[in-house]
């Protein structure tokens, strides 16, 4: 290191000259460890998937899914992109992206009707010599009036570590 000389009246907080040609740095000291904060941890449990291979329709005409399932993985997805990377590929089910999103469907009049079906045919984006199908389908809506009564248990976690920005507020 070089000797330096401060101005007068110039300051010199973190610097203190020792010598004529060395200096020495003031540095705070370590914070003992049962004041330190704990460390983040991650308490998503995401179970790993295998990819699921393309199905010929033709061969393999069926495809189902629960219609009551999680939507976490919009959430999942959301975050990992507001924070600027792409979703971990377990993190996101088909499913459960599908069902989070509110679709305004028009469902039966009539508990003597299960469902209504809404039926899109649409040109294929990345073929032009194909299409796609959509089908939707909208279940009788039961008035909450009518519905069975329910328990419902809460369990509010007032703990530290939901005070991170992917937590409820």
């Amino acid at each position: 290191f070089e000797s330096a000389t401060a101005p007068a009246g110039a300051s010199v907080d973190c610097m203190a000259v020792v010598g004529a040609d060395s200096k020495l740095m003031v540095q705070p000291a370590p914070m003992p460890s049962d004041q330190m904060p704990p460390q983040e941890e991650n308490r998503d449990r995401i179970e790993t998937f295998k990819t699921n291979p393309v199905h010929e329709t033709a061969q393999d005409p069926v495809s189902t899914f629960s219609i009551d399932v999680d939507t976490a993985s919009y959430s999942f997805v959301r975050r990992s992109l507001k924070e600027g990377s792409l979703p971990d590929p377990d993190t996101v089910r088909v499913e459960e992206m599908i069902n989070y999103f509110p679709y305004g469907w028009k469902g039966p009049d009539s508990a003597a009707t299960p469902f209504n079906s809404t039926v899109t045919v649409m040109p294929t984006p990345w073929n032009e010599h194909t299409k796609l199908m959509h089908v939707a389908i909208k279940g009788f809506d039961v008035k909450p009036a009518e519905q069975p009564r329910a328990n419902l248990v809460f369990l509010i976690d007032v703990s530290g570590s939901m005070d991170e920005p992917d937590k409820l507020p």
